[in-house]
């Protein structure tokens, strides 16, 4: 994460959807989120908890509402997924708005790291589905711009597509010297031989760097026939002139970039029906346009009556705005789900096509008859006094309960923030950290 800058100004905070897992980002007060959304191969005994650093000795502040989301989806592994990262800093030259795919991807050497089955050509940075059904995708791409300010984005393709409309895609600023991550997640339907790839591309001749840390994972799910949910993106720009909470309408669950409909959605708003009660991964990814001061997107549950996943984020209108959320929440048959955006700004602002949302029941493995795993949350502010580069301070004291959504079924999570695993296998580890440095200093 790059240092933050004073270029935005700030708006306030409307209380009409309750906050549930909550991300936030605000340059102007060195408001930073770090987010992670992947799945990762866990063995029984090891020790998992979320921990943070500052680039250099610093004081800072971990918000309340930061979020941390567990759950186990496979053991023995018997279909096609990995986790993969990048360890080492390489410059990506791409032409001018020309996109170029992100190569030598590592699957070794580092804890969670692995490649399952067959398909994924980690030299190539490429994943030929090797069997039909729904997958995770997740990635998040460390980038820094080393000549001119311009727009970096990033897409996890499919099968090469190219466009900026449709599919997982996200996009961020940067200025030169300045590190940002685009992160972008969902779940697809894949169809066999199909492929997936990360690309990124630049709006300007500028030369970036793709940094360590940077990760790509994909995760076979389950059969299209088992499976309950969607992934839909946006037919067009939506144009909105007032403030306040807007609900999105007509999302598109039909296309070429992994798009599938399973299960009810209201005909006129488009919002999910959950039909059967369980653990559901709900995802979205938002990008704003000509909008300025406060901004924030919702994964809202029955239209905020009992929780609502929130993101949030100051804005700059000439800058694009985008807004990533991914968490585990448990759902009761009979709601519904559904994205809305909040901004302050008292003019135009606009919603862009190149925005995405999907939602996916996850089954439990047998002979369990529930997914094992947790939403957890920050429910005070944490203060972290001066510290060294080199020291991780492991955040402590989660709470599972107190809010709908939130859910322990799995044994093993202590009040010191550390998950125990109990049983090997994948887990889809989501973590969204809202941070406040008091000093100029860097992630």
């Amino acid at each position: 994460m790059g240092k933050a800058r004073q270029h935005c100004k700030n708006g306030g905070h409307p209380g009409e959807i309750k906050t549930g897992f909550t991300s936030a980002e605000q340059e102007g007060n060195v408001k930073v989120t770090l987010q992670f959304n992947g799945a990762v191969f866990m063995k029984k005994n090891r020790k998992l908890h979320v921990g943070v650093r500052t680039k250099r000795a610093a004081t800072f502040t971990v918000w309340e509402g930061s979020g941390f989301s567990v759950a186990r989806l496979i053991y023995p592994i018997e279909e096609s997924g990995f986790y993969s990262r990048i360890s080492t800093s390489r410059p990506l030259s791409p032409v001018t708005s020309k996109w170029g795919r992100i190569t030598d991807w590592e699957t070794s050497g580092s804890s969670g790291l692995h490649i399952d089955g067959h398909g994924f050509n980690s030299v190539r940075g490429n994943f030929s589905v090797p069997l039909p059904g729904v997958y995770l995708a997740s990635a998040g791409v460390s980038l820094q711009n080393s000549t001119f300010c311009g727009m970096i984005s990033v897409k996890i393709s499919v099968d090469g597509d190219l466009s900026l409309n449709g599919g997982l895609v996200s996009s961020s600023w940067v200025e030169p010297g300045h590190r940002t991550t685009v992160m972008a997640s969902g779940i697809l339907e894949l169809s066999q031989g199909m492929s997936i790839s990360v690309l990124a591309r630049s709006n300007t001749s500028s030369s970036f760097s793709i940094d360590d840390g940077s990760y790509f994972a994909v995760r076979y799910i389950t059969e299209k026939d088992r499976a309950e949910g969607n992934m839909a993106d946006r037919y067009s720009n939506d144009i909105f002139i007032s403030p306040g909470w807007k609900e999105l309408f007509s999302w598109k669950t039909a296309g070429n970039n992994g798009q599938f409909q399973v299960g009810s959605i209201h005909q006129t708003t488009d919002r999910f029906v959950v039909s059967k009660g369980g653990v559901y991964h709900v995802t979205a990814n938002i990008k704003l346009l000509e909008t300025d001061g406060l901004a924030m997107i919702g994964i809202v549950i029955n239209s905020g009556n009992d929780t609502a996943v929130i993101a949030k984020k100051t804005c700059v209108s000439s800058l694009a705005c985008p807004l990533n959320l991914a968490a585990s929440v448990e759902l009761n048959p009979g709601t519904f789900v559904s994205v809305h955006v909040y901004s302050d700004d008292k003019d135009r602002w606009l919603v862009s096509s190149q925005s995405s949302k999907s939602i996916l029941s996850l089954n439990p493995i047998p002979p369990s008859s529930v997914i094992q795993g947790f939403l957890a949350r920050l429910s005070t502010n944490v203060s972290v006094g001066r510290r060294q580069s080199s020291d991780w301070f492991r955040l402590e004291n989660w709470t599972t309960s107190e809010r709908s959504g939130y859910f322990k079924t799995i044994t093993g999570l202590f009040s010191n923030g550390v998950l125990v695993v109990g049983s090997a296998g994948v887990y889809i580890i989501s973590v969204n950290l809202i941070l406040q440095c008091t000093e100029n200093s860097a992630w």
